[in-house]
């Protein structure tokens, strides 16, 4: 029997996160959900995963706040970000290593499957 992999999704509309990972689901992937940032950051530094899909717009800490912090920690964490606004928005303000790749929300099967390919 082989092992899913884990993912911790950190973004506080429910619905999107369960639908986040019911398409993780079906690439193999167990999840973990946190609606904030900050509970994101604790979650991910006291488990192990093998990707994090981060919102922006978050409570608490942002989504640029917990990669920032994230980056201290967890240097080969492959991150997924997840936003409303556009990619290139984002992309301007993420300076995370590991960001593969930012993903403008409402978001497709077939983008995501094409992001979980680069980490496979």
């Amino acid at each position: 029997m082989t092992q899913s992999r884990r993912a911790l999704i950190v973004e506080d509309d429910l619905d999107d996160a369960d639908l986040i990972a019911a398409i993780l689901e079906t690439e193999g992937f167990t999840s973990t959900i946190a609606v904030e940032g900050q509970e994101g950051f604790r979650i991910a530094t006291s488990e192990a995963f093998d990707l994090a899909v981060v919102d922006i717009t978050l409570p608490g800490w942002d989504g640029y706040e917990m990669m920032n912090s994230l980056s201290l920690v967890q240097e080969q964490l492959p991150i997924l970000v997840v936003s409303g606004k556009p990619p290139e928005e984002i992309r301007s303000k993420v300076s995370h290593p590991n960001v593969i790749d930012v993903i403008q929300k409402p978001f497709s099967l077939d983008r995501i499957r094409e992001t979980l390919a680069k980490i496979k």
